[in-house]
């Protein structure tokens, strides 16, 4: 949001600032659905983790934050696996260092030889 209000002010559009300013001052939560929430991805790589909610997967994950990159890029398919997860030097980080792979194929392709193919 504060790009947006960067870019806003950049602009010079006042209509456009007082807009995302409101936006910036929101409160609300929308909760999902407890049967789209139990169907998401990250609701079943918790349940195989043996993770029971957002915020034990949020302490699990600070604590052993290379663990949990690791293991969501291992569902990725890499055309060259990485070396290191990432390499953090404040305020620089590279991340899995020396892989390759490409966006379209996880994204688009590999869900083309999957049992959802046909949706």
């Amino acid at each position: 949001m504060y790009a947006l209000k960067l870019l806003s002010n950049l602009i010079g559009n006042n209509i456009m600032s007082r807009d995302l300013d409101i936006l910036l001052k929101e409160k609300r939560i929308f909760k999902p659905s407890k049967i789209f929430a139990d169907n998401t991805n990250i609701k079943k790589w918790m349940e195989k983790h043996y993770i029971l909610d957002y915020d034990e997967l949020l302490i699990k994950a600070g604590e052993n934050p290379e663990w949990f990159w690791n293991d969501l890029a291992m569902e990725l398919e890499w055309f060259k696996p990485y070396t290191k997860t990432f390499n953090w030097d404040p305020p620089h980080a590279k991340w899995f260092l020396d892989g390759k792979f490409n966006i379209i194929q996880n994204a688009l392709d590999r869900h083309v030889k999957g049992p959802n193919k046909e949706k």
